[in-house]
């Protein structure tokens, strides 16, 4: 039997998930460590929709995320960490977090099946509804026409720094027709150079 059918079968497994449903409540105790991520896992795969884990810490979130990562594919589980409450509050989200966060409410706008781990931080984060979400989104084609002033007003608007060398995720920059930004969503930034009116990638 492979380890992340381990629960399948077991008489309280199959009863807790038979239960889940809206509004409803289940206490689950005497589980820790790698048993309570495989049972997370099997409630999963059970279910096979979209699935949202609150840790009480993002320190916890991490490591819950990174004992997942050895069951559920890459594809299928995104973490939204959220900074702890307090000081960390006050200075500027790391442009990783922010990565991971986009990721993470891409998946839950897709609707797929999928895991997403948060701390109680993060559960508390006010977020945009699914539609201001679609609607803040920017998408750019080979062909298309951008005013430039305009597409540097967007960025801004989308919580893009302006910066006069792209370093990091979340920044972008403007010499010129040239046009670099790192997307959140990106490994890499990426140069577009606006010869025309028209878009030359």
């Amino acid at each position: 039997m492979e380890l992340d059918h381990l629960f399948e079968g077991i008489p309280e497994f199959e009863d807790v998930v038979t239960k889940v449903a809206p509004q409803s409540r289940q206490l689950v105790t005497g589980l820790s460590g790698s048993a309570k991520t495989m049972f997370i896992n099997g409630i999963y795969k059970q279910l096979n929709q979209p699935m949202i884990i609150v840790t009480d810490t993002l320190a916890h979130a991490d490591q819950l995320t990174a004992d997942l990562a050895n069951l559920v594919p890459d594809d299928q589980l995104f973490e939204f960490p959220v900074e702890e409450i307090g000081a960390s509050e006050l200075a500027t989200s790391s442009p990783e977090y922010k990565a991971l966060r986009v990721l993470a409410l891409n998946q839950l706008a897709d609707g797929s099946p999928a895991v997403i781990v948060t701390s109680v931080s993060g559960i508390r984060r006010i977020l945009p509804t699914k539609g201001q979400f679609e609607d803040a989104k920017l998408m750019i084609s080979t062909g298309d026409e951008f005013d430039l002033a305009e597409l540097k007003l967007k960025l801004h608007q989308m919580g893009y720094s302006l910066q006069k060398m792209v370093a990091a995720p979340g920044e972008f920059s403007i010499r010129g027709s040239i046009l670099d930004i790192y997307p959140l969503s990106s490994d890499n930034p990426i140069r577009i150079d606006f010869l025309t009116p028209k878009l030359i990638r």
